[in-house]
């Protein structure tokens, strides 16, 4: 799988950070050690570098293995959940279809990009599978725990890459599920519980990071891990040609950064309020060309959602679905729209929104089968060819 060079760069540098201290999440670039994690998804920095060591694979092989493994375990968990929730064989064959669909997607748009529709695969048809039961199973809850920690992992690799899913989840408990009170509760305590694992494993991981690096050098001073959401906010006016000079490159910000304050260090803290403030200045003074961006955005994520749903938006139309099956959709594909209009609507940005937007095109076509939308459709045929 083919990987940026500054990806492939960062993850051989925490393999040689290992094998120079024997800690997870240290860089080391021949020179000097470093805080891995800081300034990427910190679940890159460590579980690349952990297959290498277990494998005994350069950067490139460790990161092809990880993320077809990801994509090809999910993918198949996922489609085994499918069985059980789709009842027909038809829909079956569709999901099937449209898991290989997207699975080539996945491959071909690769690294962590891969990583939020292979989680939406491999979680919401299981979970749907058991909020169809009557009743509370001794599973379910496992399958709710297991299901946030595995969201919990993707948001490490792929920032909100799979946050949707939490919401579907929340509004399925709440208003899907016709269990009492106690038992939702139940379901609520092991998602809050699964989405706390990674949280305290990498406060863990990173805590041991800092305090090595503390011992080596006096005047380390330990770095949170840093989110570039106004970085990429202001390059993704970037989208639409514009007199502004803004276009969809990281220099560009830099550049912008530089000329208002020219000693600001790059992705800093000041770095970041800097560019926070001249996106809502643009906001605020560019209304027109903000608004066409965002529409002009907005209307590539539609295509999306009806290329990924296709005939199931026609099922979902004639057959509904429960108002609260269909909210927890919305809610969730709305959700992760944010990539899309916020950034940039390319492809590998949304791949989790298509993932959700595939699924519930399928739920949707499985509703109209269980519905005898097939023996409608039969019956149509037969009168038009009597007719004809």
């Amino acid at each position: 799988m083919e990987l940026m060079p500054i990806r492939l760069e960062k993850i051989n540098q925490a393999i040689q950070g290992y094998e120079q201290t024997g800690v997870p999440l240290i860089y080391y670039d021949g020179k000097a050690l470093s805080p891995a994690g800081v300034k990427d998804e910190i679940g890159v920095s460590y579980f690349i570098p952990l297959m290498a060591r277990l494998f005994d694979l350069d950067a490139q092989q460790a990161a092809s293995c990880f993320y077809y493994g990801v994509i090809g375990f999910s993918f198949a968990l996922g489609f085994a959940g499918a069985c059980l929730l789709f009842r027909s064989w038809v829909t079956r064959s569709l999901t099937l279809l449209g898991f290989i669909w997207l699975g080539i997607l996945s491959v071909n748009n690769g690294s962590v990009y891969s990583v939020p529709p292979a989680t939406v695969v491999a979680v919401l048809p299981w979970f749907l599978y058991f909020c169809n039961k009557s009743r509370l199973t001794p599973l379910f809850p496992a399958i709710c725990f297991l299901s946030a920690a595995a969201i919990g992992f993707s948001h490490s690799i792929r920032v909100h890459g799979a946050t949707g899913l939490v919401l579907f989840m929340g509004v399925a408990i709440a208003f899907l599920i016709q269990y009492p009170l106690k038992e939702k509760l139940k379901l609520v305590t092991a998602l809050v519980l699964g989405l706390l694992v990674p949280v305290i494993f990498f406060s863990y991981i990173s805590g041991n990071r800092d305090a090595f690096l503390t011992q080596q050098a006096e005047s380390y001073q330990p770095v949170k891990q840093r989110y570039f959401f106004w970085h990429n906010i202001y390059i993704g006016f970037g989208y639409l040609n514009n007199p502004m000079g803004i276009e969809y490159k990281d220099e560009v910000a830099v550049d912008k950064v530089r000329s208002l304050s020219p000693d600001t260090e790059a992705f800093s803290k000041e770095y970041i309020d800097i560019l926070k403030e001249e996106v809502f200045r643009l906001i605020r003074t560019e209304k027109n060309f903000v608004l066409k961006t965002i529409f002009a955005k907005a209307g590539v994520m539609l295509f999306y959602f009806i290329y990924s749903a296709n005939l199931g938006l026609i099922a979902a139309y004639f057959y509904p679905k429960k108002w609260a099956l269909q909210s927890a959709f919305l809610i969730a594909i709305l959700f992760s729209t944010a990539p899309g209009i916020l950034v940039v609507p390319h492809r590998r940005y949304v791949l989790g929104f298509m993932a959700l937007s595939l699924l519930y095109g399928l739920v949707s076509l499985n509703e109209a089968v269980e519905k005898g939308a097939l023996d409608r459709i039969k019956a149509g045929i037969r009168s038009w060819s009597q007719r004809t």
